[in-house]
């Protein structure tokens, strides 16, 4: 499972350095516009402000600069027998 919206009690336990991709991951996730739109009447700003906040925090924590973080879920009860993260 990836992260939800804010950090806070999210057991993280696998971090993926992503700070080569930060500035692309903001570009991708504006051409959602509805999505994009959202949260610009909500937060009053847009992905490329948002995406970096939560992205440096759990980098801060994983020794990078910006990274993603994940927690393993449960396939029908086991777990996978094999890394599926960089």
């Amino acid at each position: 499972c990836v992260e939800p919206h804010t950090p806070s009690g999210f057991p993280a336990t696998h971090f993926v350095d992503i700070t080569r991709y930060e500035k692309r991951k903001a570009e991708l996730m504006k051409l959602h516009r509805s999505q994009e739109e959202a949260m610009q009447l909500v937060a009053n700003a847009g992905f490329d402000k948002l995406c970096p906040v939560p992205d440096a925090y759990w980098g801060q924590k994983a020794g990078c600069e910006y990274a993603e973080c994940f927690v393993s879920m449960p396939v029908r009860g086991a777990m996978k027998p094999y890394p599926v993260l960089p």
